[in-house]
């Protein structure tokens, strides 16, 4: 669609106070796709010393498709939910095989938001992307704080869906942010629905559950337990009762490690290892 005042007030906005992250300086479909894949639950501060190791480890996806799986774990260390570090080595093993689909969410591990995100910054097609930021900007600037879907694409301004929604992504992690809206810094506050009302309330995401005492974190303690090499299962129990870990998920080491086996991130047997 053509620029409206919402939409240019929005971009200006971004030209003085982009944030310089360095998926941001590439339109490799790959490398959007790392980025993204990386992005999903963790901050943007833990991604880029990881993003940028993993990239100059595995630069294209014939290189990450190649690659001992073991390697790929050990990189993504840090990040957690690592079944994403296994769906991205999937996906470019279908890539570097038959090249990108016409619908990227074919690719293992990439739903919806993945596949409209590459599409949007990679191709600068017009895509419904729609992180917790743009959401909650939509949800006050036009409902007043309701939390109502919208029709994004026909928010998009023609050839601009790059930059629009970085511009909208920045523009709620830093002015229309959750708790603390800076509506004196908004360039929109005069039109905005929820400014009107005083209402700045949204519908907000089910909060992600801890991770201390988490079956998570002791997936994650079992994955660099094995980055040395590999262990038996005494040994590896042995090594967990170490950490601070919560007694019932270690006590039940077999069932997580067959889940673990299952999702393609550990080999069972005599020895436990990474793939």
């Amino acid at each position: 669609m053509k620029e409206t005042a919402f939409s240019t007030k929005i971009l200006e906005w971004y030209a003085q106070n982009k944030r310089d992250l360095p998926w941001r300086k590439t339109t490799d479909p790959y490398k959007i796709l790392v980025s993204e894949l990386m992005l999903q639950q963790t901050q943007v501060d833990r991604v880029i010393p990881k993003y940028l190791a993993f990239l100059e480890k595995f630069p294209t996806a014939q290189a990450l498709s190649k690659a001992p799986t073991s390697e790929v774990l050990k990189l993504w260390s840090g990040l957690g939910y690592n079944r994403r570090a296994i769906n991205l080595q999937k996906a470019a093993q279908v890539i570097a095989a038959n090249g990108w689909p016409a619908d990227l969410d074919d690719l293992p591990g990439v739903g919806p938001y993945t596949a409209a995100a590459v599409t949007a910054f990679a191709f600068n097609k017009e895509a419904p992307v729609i992180d917790i930021n743009i959401r909650r900007i939509y949800a006050r600037y036009l409902h007043a704080g309701k939390n109502v879907e919208v029709d994004v694409i026909k928010q998009t301004p023609t050839g601009k869906a790059c930059d629009w929604n970085n511009a909208l992504m920045d523009f709620g992690s830093s002015i229309c942010t959750a708790n603390s809206p800076n509506c004196k810094e908004c360039p929109l506050s005069k039109s905005c629905a929820a400014f009107k009302v005083g209402n700045f309330e949204y519908v907000k995401p089910k909060p992600q559950s801890k991770f201390e005492g988490s079956k998570r974190q002791v997936r994650g303690a079992i994955l660099r337990a094995l980055h040395a090499g590999p262990l038996s299962p005494v040994q590896l129990k042995a090594g967990l009762g170490n950490e601070k870990l919560n007694k019932k998920h270690v006590d039940a080491l077999n069932e997580i490690l067959a889940e673990m086996e299952e999702e393609g991130l550990v080999k069972t047997g005599k020895q436990i290892r990474l793939p």
